[in-house]
């Protein structure tokens, strides 16, 4: 099923978009706002069932490539990024792999880095 139409959320909301396009337009504005990619990866999670995109974005979130401490929009602590990331890593292992989040690598280098 290529587009996100048909059920309506909790706030009646009815989207019309095919996923793919909606994806597309949501990362562009993450390159424009890169505070928006949590956003991007809960609704990878969320709405679209795109888990290894998801676990890419956290893991973007997590390595913070800009430099400084992780400042989240929505309130969100580093440890709780941590823990959304290895449940996606952990209950879709296959996406997350196919997206190049090497789940097992990471969580040897940060054991091993303690």
């Amino acid at each position: 099923n290529n587009d996100c139409g048909g059920e309506a959320s909790s706030d009646g909301y009815v989207p019309t978009v095919p996923v793919e396009t909606a994806l597309r337009v949501l990362r562009r504005f993450c390159l424009y706002d890169s505070t928006s990619r949590e956003d991007l990866a809960t609704l990878c999670i969320t709405w679209y069932n795109r888990y290894g995109e998801a676990a890419s974005l956290l893991l973007q979130l997590l390595n913070n490539e800009e430099g400084g401490e992780f400042m989240s929009p929505n309130g969100t602590t580093r440890h709780e990024l941590w823990l959304r990331f290895a449940d996606v890593c952990i209950e879709n292992p296959r996406e997350a792999r196919v997206a190049g989040v090497d789940f097992d690598g990471i969580v040897r280098a940060v054991l091993k880095g303690q």
